[in-house]
């Protein structure tokens, strides 16, 4: 319930944003705020939150996460004026940043090894879920209420995922202090990162409103590299700023090939001739293939291991772009490259990348890494349509997003992590 939670909120509001900018009576581009603003400090806060659920254990953060979310909800609900507002939105994001990765380390730590992958799996089919149907319940809100009830839906939602917390553990915080240094460098080198890459869409590559903030996100990550070797118990997990690297420059890539399904729609307009209502439909097959698959993929994960399904999901997004670019425009051979894309999503951004970030983290470290890998994709998915973006002019998006399936498939071949095993990794004996 407390991923289904965090994920149904990243889609939910996108159709109110018009209601919200009437009811508060300013301009529709500051509206957009209320989403950026969420994503910024959500992305922002996770690595942070994560490390804290590994000290504290993971029921008494799950439990602090949605109480920072409910709080922010019921702010967001009164709120008399967009700075409210904002401020509601922030403590939500900072209370979903610590759910999710936190929840997903609740379901890793109480799976059997041989079943990992499976749990996994069905979190992210769950979260796969979440995201189609955020947008589909925002509209059906609106449109028997206000844009307040939205955020009052989260209300016993919340109640609801905090009543199951109980039965997980909690534990007191290590007597090391918390790595406050490496926290603060994330934290600024991903805000600022990200918050370059929104303002690319009204800015110049080369102006001061990007320049200035991706300096700060470059500092800031330049100073966790420095600060982490010292730290005593840094706040992301060692391993991945050496050889677990690879993992994360995957979780970027999925995150990235992920993100082109906001392109379809204007593909579809274009090479079909759909009407935008339409081309908003035409995403089914791709969404029913990664949510079937999310879940499938767990399964394939205890079987062959995560190397080799995260191998498959890359193969996939490669044929499903390589289709929508090559295959003309036939309808059936469009679904296909949508269904195929989907299969990719599917396979490549849920149970592999956390499994391989759960052994790249090692034991007592689940929740720090899978808030490691959750950053990744984030990244991913909020560099990529601007990214893409700049083959659009030419037609070309889908060919270059074919094209990083194939560099995803060739990394995923040579990333570590075999078969998975009864005994399981390390990393799960230690849990």
């Amino acid at each position: 319930m407390a991923v289904f939670l965090g994920a149904l909120d990243m889609g939910i509001v996108s159709p109110a944003l018009p209601g919200i900018a009437r009811g508060l009576k300013v301009a529709p581009s500051s509206a957009m705020a209320v989403v950026t603003l969420y994503y910024l400090a959500y992305a922002a806060a996770m690595p942070l939150l994560g490390k804290l659920g590994d000290r504290w254990g993971t029921g008494r953060m799950l439990r602090a996460g949605l109480l920072a979310f409910g709080v922010g909800s019921l702010l967001a609900a009164a709120a008399p004026s967009l700075g409210w507002l904002l401020a509601g939105r922030v403590l939500q994001a900072v209370g979903g940043g610590g759910v999710v990765p936190v929840a997903v380390a609740a379901v890793a730590r109480r799976a059997p090894p041989a079943r990992r992958g499976r749990a996994l799996g069905l979190v992210g089919a769950v979260f796969g879920v979440a995201g189609v149907l955020g947008p589909n319940l925002g509209g059906l809100v609106l449109a028997v209420s206000s844009w307040r009830w939205i955020f009052l839906l989260n209300l016993p939602l919340a109640a609801a995922a905090w009543s199951g917390t109980w039965r997980l553990e909690s534990r007191r915080a290590a007597g090391r202090s918390l790595d406050w240094a490496g926290a603060g460098g994330v934290t600024l080198g991903v805000g600022g990162l990200l918050y370059a890459v929104m303002e690319l869409g009204g800015h110049p590559l080369l102006s001061g409103g990007v320049l200035l903030p991706a300096g700060v996100g470059v500092a800031g990550l330049a100073w966790l590299g420095r600060s982490q070797p010292r730290a005593v118990d840094p706040v992301v997990p060692p391993r991945f700023l050496g050889e677990g690297r690879g993992v994360l420059a995957a979780g970027i890539l999925a995150g990235i090939l992920m993100s082109a399904m906001a392109l379809v729609p204007l593909y579809l307009q274009d090479r079909l001739g759909l009407s935008a209502p339409a081309s908003g439909y035409g995403l089914t097959p791709m969404a029913v293939a990664a949510a079937v698959c999310a879940g499938m993929g767990g399964v394939l994960v205890d079987r062959f291991g995560p190397r080799s399904v995260l191998t498959a999901g890359f193969a996939g997004f490669a044929a499903g772009y390589a289709l929508l670019f090559w295959g003309g425009t036939g309808l059936g051979v469009t679904m296909l490259g949508l269904a195929l894309a989907g299969l990719g999503t599917g396979l490549s951004t849920g149970a592999p990348l956390n499994y391989l970030a759960l052994e790249v983290a090692g034991g007592g470290r689940e929740a720090a890494g899978t808030a490691v890998i959750s950053l990744a994709r984030t990244l991913g998915a909020s560099m990529g349509p601007a990214l893409l973006a700049l083959f659009l002019a030419a037609g070309r998006e889908f060919q270059a997003a074919a094209a990083l399936g194939l560099v995803g498939t060739v990394l995923a071949l040579g990333l570590s992590g075999g078969k998975a095993s009864a005994g399981g990794t390390g990393s799960q004996r230690g849990i």
